[in-house]
């Protein structure tokens, strides 16, 4: 099910103090996805915030790609 995601735009970020997915398991993913960005959060869990201003950063980058993507100028 995982692979079937290829062809979208995915952005993971991943707190770096998660002790539920590893920095090697967020690598394999981002190798197996070509889409995929990843991002880790500094001093943060399993789950950031997504307040951290790194977090926000991917997200408002991510969400202009995708539009970019959506919305080709002509």
């Amino acid at each position: 099910m995982f692979d079937a995601l290829a062809d979208v735009p995915a952005l993971l970020l991943r707190g770096a103090l998660s002790d539920l997915l590893s920095e090697e398991t967020a690598q394999k993913m981002e190798a197996r996805l070509p889409k995929l960005g990843l991002v880790t959060i500094a001093d943060r869990g399993h789950v950031p915030t997504l307040e951290e201003a790194d977090a926000l950063s991917a997200i408002e980058a991510f969400v202009a790609e995708v539009d970019t993507l959506s919305h080709p100028s002509t």
